[in-house]
């Protein structure tokens, strides 16, 4: 075990993924073309992989290319749903006490503009989700959720959901980024009708750059927002005629920095497949909860999980000091100390991370 003792131990792909190495050379050639040939070259050659990206999404989650746009992260593409939905004065929007931040504020901006916003309060995640599918009452017209939870990694039934909300006329609006590219999404068996994600968690890309897919089967319903020269596929001084697809909610000049590292990324995920990945990180999940349990260290367990566990101790400041000042790097949210990981983690890492753990809790509580 000496050989992880003095390297970064990473058990935080829920906050930040890492970049692979044969990205880093890509990108790193971008920037030179940028530098050294400069534009229009430069940008006439790279633009293709905004199509390239969109093919690599559709692939992953089974759905059309022209349903997919890329974004700068999941909270554009949060706030773009909450003003293109037609939601009136009235209108009801379930939450989960429990969501990120990111899938909250925009809708509780909504207030304003009458709908009426319901925040299911529960800290116990899978209890909140069950009271949610209770209060759906004719006045809901949108439930937006994330299919693992940030907090503790539940993952919620978004088969069920999907059923509900298409026999309801329900809009379903789902926070992904904690899901993608780490378990099956099949648009096409569990339909959605807008998902939302940031690339920068466990897709592995750079900071900056996620994706926005919306069903076409919404598409004709949707109110124009956000638009842009993107957006239009054909306009003058009198008006203009917005593209059919998910492309009129494109705007201006697009990050094709960001896009190329996505769309490396992606293509990756989609090149080693993502059965092989979830099957490997339901076996990496399962070997951790073992270690957790038989060194007696509290967690909170789900049976349907994402990659991530949140640790339930007294003292969860102190524990990730401990943790970062030995190379292991976590994340501390409220009371918990959650671990994330990854398809590319090591079990050797578990073990090193376990044995810290046991070893600063051993020192909280002396026996």
């Amino acid at each position: 075990m000496n050989n992880v003792k003095n390297r970064k131990i990473y058990l935080n792909y829920a906050g930040l993924g890492t970049l692979e190495k044969s990205d880093y050379l890509t990108l790193r050639k971008f920037l030179d073309e940028y530098f050294s040939v400069g534009p229009p070259e430069v940008i006439e050659k790279y633009r293709e992989y905004i199509n390239k990206l969109r093919k690599e999404i559709s692939l992953l989650l089974n759905c059309t290319e022209k349903e997919i746009i890329y974004t700068k992260n999941t909270t554009e593409g949060v706030i773009i749903a909450s003003e293109a939905l037609p939601l009136v004065r009235g209108d009801e929007v379930l939450l989960l006490e429990n969501e990120y931040a990111a899938n909250k504020v925009p809708w509780l901006k909504k207030k304003k503009d009458g709908l009426e916003i319901k925040v299911v309060n529960n800290t116990n995640t899978k209890e909140a989700f069950n009271t949610l599918l209770k209060q759906i009452s004719p006045k809901t017209k949108t439930i937006a959720i994330s299919s693992v939870q940030y907090y503790d990694g539940y993952q919620c039934d978004l088969k069920l959901l999907s059923d509900i909300c298409r026999t309801k006329g329900i809009f379903l609006v789902v926070d992904g980024i904690q899901e993608v590219g780490t378990r099956v999404i099949d648009l096409q068996k569990t339909p959605i009708d807008i998902l939302l994600c940031g690339g920068h968690k466990h897709l592995n890309s750079i900071v900056g750059v996620g994706f926005m897919y919306i069903s076409k089967e919404i598409m004709h319903r949707l109110k124009d927002t956000k638009v842009g020269i993107r957006s239009v596929k054909a306009m003058n001084n009198d008006g203009y005629i917005l593209k059919d697809d998910a492309g009129r909610f494109e705007d201006g000049t697009p990050n094709l920095f960001g896009i190329l590292s996505l769309y490396l990324s992606v293509k990756r995920i989609n090149e080693i497949g993502i059965v092989k990945i979830e099957k490997r990180n339901l076996l990496l999940l399962l070997n951790l909860k073992t270690q957790l349990r038989h060194n007696h260290i509290p967690f909170i367990n789900y049976q349907t999980q994402g990659n991530l566990i949140a640790l339930k101790i007294s003292n969860p400041s102190g524990l990730y000091q401990f943790l970062r000042s030995n190379s292991i790097y976590v994340k501390r949210i409220k009371d918990i100390v959650r671990v994330s990981i990854s398809h590319r983690s090591s079990i050797k890492d578990f073990e090193y991370f376990i044995k810290k753990t046991r070893e600063w809790l051993n020192q909280a509580t002396p026996s």
